[in-house]
């Protein structure tokens, strides 16, 4: 896997009860009525403060996946302003990663990481870096968010 910049790593299951728990699930109220809370919220008030307060949470209970990521060379963040993903897709459309088992796979170095370097160009049998590396490959996916 070429990582191109840092990246913001959760579980959707794991951490939902941390951003719309409580408005979405079996026990929350109607769609349309949970929709209408969660959007009455002030972008400034989710921006300055209440994102940043589940994103702790969430950091703080993934701290042991995310240390183990960085030590294989993985790059985490904790998003724009600290805000986690809300405002990764608010204002990036990206820049996030829900983790449904890659990140394990990573950490055990079943998927390679390369994050040294920009591509200078792809050629028939895989990609040449700026740095002069190359990296052979059947297959090039791009997956860019």
């Amino acid at each position: 896997m070429f990582q191109r910049s840092s990246t913001f790593v959760m579980n959707l299951d794991r951490h939902w009860k941390y951003l719309g728990g409580s408005f979405y699930n079996e026990k929350g109220p109607p769609l349309e009525l949970a929709d209408n809370l969660f959007n009455s919220i002030p972008h400034l008030l989710l921006v300055g403060g209440l994102a940043q307060h589940s994103t702790k949470a969430i950091l703080e209970d993934y701290s042991d996946t995310l240390a183990k990521l960085n030590t294989v060379g993985f790059r985490t963040n904790s998003g724009i302003k600290e805000a986690g993903i809300l405002l990764q897709i608010k204002e990036r459309a990206g820049g996030h990663y829900f983790d449904t088992g890659g990140s394990q796979l990573i950490i055990d170095g079943k998927i390679k990481l390369k994050n040294d370097s920009t591509i200078a160009a792809f050629y028939q049998n895989g990609i040449e870096f700026a740095n002069g590396s190359r990296v052979e490959a059947d297959v090039i996916i791009y997956a860019t968010g």
